[in-house]
């Protein structure tokens, strides 16, 4: 069982846990305060997600404006490697999420800007997880050893890939709307 124990939990993150829409039609009209947003994202464990929320709220995935699964992650037969859909115009903080034993990592977080009525391509996050032992000694007490998880998030320039991504599902994408990098900055 406890070999399962993450694949268990992923199932039930991504069906319960509300994945938002990973991608939107462009064809489809959006507000006029709303912007596309285009991304990628790489996770190197399957029960870490990303998510975006606004700045002046507490990051956590219980909050998140958007759910972001991870580009190796199925969803309905799609590899979903290239992320679009649209947020309203403003500031916005990226956060990553580890779903295993309820506990929340937020490393690395990232912040970028929504400007309306464009593509605004933040770039491609990775989020790579590993083991650690992490020693804890209270005085007068035995010293405890837990193994967690910690997480390292950065984000790189994948244009390239992700535009050629987005262009075999939509075409004429890049004919129709403004496109601007926007790459995300480290906070």
């Amino acid at each position: 069982m406890v070999k399962f124990l993450p694949i268990l939990i992923s199932i039930l993150v991504l069906s319960g846990c509300g994945l938002t829409p990973q991608r939107v039609d462009p064809s489809q009209p959006i507000q006029s305060n709303n912007g596309f947003v285009m991304m990628s994202v790489h996770c190197d464990d399957p029960v870490v997600f990303v998510f975006i929320t606004r700045p002046e709220i507490k990051a956590n995935w219980s909050n998140a404006i958007h759910k972001v699964s991870c580009g190796d992650v199925l969803i309905a037969g799609d590899r979903n490697v290239v992320k679009f859909f649209n947020l309203e115009q403003g500031e916005y903080n990226i956060g990553s999420y580890y779903a295993n034993n309820g506990r929340t990592y937020n490393r690395g977080l990232y912040e970028f800007t929504v400007e309306p009525g464009v593509i605004n391509y933040i770039g491609r996050v990775e989020v790579g997880s590993k083991v650690v032992m992490k020693k804890t000694i209270v005085p007068g007490e035995t010293t405890r050893v837990d193994v967690v998880h910690e997480q390292q998030v950065n984000l790189v320039d994948n244009e390239d890939n992700d535009k050629n991504d987005l262009t075999e599902i939509y075409p004429e994408v890049f004919d129709k709307f403004k496109y601007k990098i926007k790459l995300a900055v480290k906070m």
